[in-house]
This record gives C-alpha cells, structure tokens and sequence, in this order.
C-alpha cells in the first residue's frame, strides 16, 4: 500500500472508509447480499481501514519520538546558552573590546524545529561549544601563578563533652512566678511549701546520684540495696539524666505525699520548668536547671 501522505489526509481517508463500510452493512442488511462478491468487497474495505489505522499509529509514535527530541534539544540548547552566558559574565577586565565583541558574535544562535518536515528531521541542528581564545586563557593562567598560594588555618580540635556527673541544681520558685501559675493549679499552695519541696527533693537526687557514682565494690549495707533498687529503676530513656519517681518523692519529702497537695506540688514544678515528667507507667520525672 502507498504512503497516505499526511496525518491529515489519513484522517480523511480513514473517515471516507468507514462511511463506505457503514454504507456496505447498511445495504447487506436491506438485501441480505451473501454473494461473493459482496463478501469480499466487504473484506477489502475492512481490511483498507486495518492498513489505515496501522498507519495512523506509526505516525502517531513517530511525532511521539521527534517530541522527545525536541525536548532534549531545547534542554541543551539551554545549557549552552548558560554557560555562555557565564563565560561572558566573567571575563577578565583588560579584555579588549574587540575580542568581547567577536565572543558575542560566535555566540550559537538556535534554528527553529519543526518536526513535521522530514529535512529538519534529517538535519537536528548541533550547537558547538564557544571557544575561549588562546590570548584570555594564557591571561588568566598568568594571573593565577602569579597568585601567592593562602595558607589554610589548621583544624581546630573537635571538643569531646563530657557527660554529666553531678545532677543539675534545681533554681527556687520566686513570687512573681508564683503569682503567675494559674490558681487551678496551685490552688492554696504557698511559696514557702513549694521550695521545700524543691529543696527536700534536690537533696534526695543528690544522694541518689552519688550512691550510684560510686563503685559497685566500695558498696557495702543499705546504700548497695539503694544501688540496686536505683538501678532496676532505670531505662533506655534515663540514660544521662537525672530522675526521681512518684515513690521517690513520697518516701523522702515531708512535703510530696500521694494526696491532693503532693499531685499540685509536683504539676507546679512541672509548669515552671523544675521538673520534666518523662511519661511512662511509673511516673519519673528529670530535673531541669
């Protein structure tokens, strides 16, 4: 079968056979025509419209592929124009004109694609990369020897932090940040019972931190069971900072007990930053400085 010619004229045909086909079954359902003849024109028709619709997908996929291209063509011609545009930027100040001008004039211009016609498929135009003339380069190659090489400042150390030893000191609560903290939460509570408890509980940690800073060997009587029920108490979580728990705090202040008052104590400490409860079933809470 011959070329079809256009996207366009293929359309057209296409439509013309399948206007004849609708003609061909209209009549062989008027006549019932089961001849040979009127099979095999039928046959031919079909068959025209199976070759056209074939072409019309090559030419679809082919306009398909000269998109693609010209899209990467557009991309480079992109990237050329900046790097031109770069190079152009950042010559060097004693330039003469005339070699600036003569760089602007060799600057690649770009042809416009049309991919319907089968030359612009045939010849895609190349962009050429833009030379720097020899006399730019041996300027600036002069310029950089010329150049005294800067000493690097040596590498300062990297400082290790030590972990912390002794657990951060617990600042007392003042009036004003009494005064502040909602009357929900502090209910009757007074400045004096507040700092107490501040002051029983820091103690406390301080003890509990110094048994556990001390060698397991050294330990001998009550502070080694303390050590031990210290130790069960700690978690993957705990690990650098410093807690005490509800059962803590119960057992070691006059001031925090399992009631109404020790459960507005410790939600004081905890809205003024004293204390960060850590979550968990068993409640612990690590000091803030």
């Amino acid at each position: 079968m011959q070329s079809l010619g256009t996207f366009e004229n293929v359309v057209s045909i296409l439509n013309t056979q399948v206007n004849e086909l609708k003609t061909l079954m209209t009549l062989r359902g008027d006549s019932i025509d089961d001849s040979d003849d009127g099979l095999e024109r039928l046959q031919q028709t079909i068959e025209s419209i199976e070759a056209s619709m074939s072409e019309v997908s090559g030419m679809i996929e082919g306009e398909k592929r000269y998109i693609s291209k010209s899209l990467e063509f557009k991309a480079k011609a992109q990237e050329q124009r900046d790097l031109v545009s770069y190079m152009m930027d950042h010559l060097p100040s004693s330039l003469p004109s005339s070699v600036k001008a003569q760089a602007i004039l060799n600057v690649p211009t770009i042809k416009q694609y049309n991919p319907s016609t089968s030359q612009d498929k045939e010849n895609i135009p190349q962009i050429n990369s833009v030379d720097v003339p020899q006399s730019v380069q041996k300027a600036q190659t002069a310029q950089l020897v010329q150049q005294p090489l800067r000493e690097l400042p040596p590498p300062e150390p990297v400082k290790k932090s030590k972990p912390r030893t002794t657990p951060p000191k617990m600042s007392l609560v003042t009036p004003q940040e009494l005064e502040d903290t909602p009357k929900y939460m502090k209910g009757r509570l007074t400045i004096e019972k507040i700092n107490l408890s501040i002051e029983e509980l820091q103690s406390f940690v301080n003890s509990k931190y110094k048994i556990l800073s001390t060698p397991l060997a050294k330990l001998t009587g009550d502070p080694l069971v303390k050590y031990k029920a210290y130790k069960d108490l700690e978690t993957k979580d705990t690990r650098g900072v410093f807690f005490f728990t509800d059962n803590d705090a119960w057992k070691n202040t006059s001031c925090v007990k399992n009631d109404t008052t020790g459960k507005a104590i410790l939600a004081v400490l905890r809205h003024l930053n004293r204390v960060k409860d850590m979550g968990g079933t068993l409640k612990r809470y690590n000091l803030c400085e």
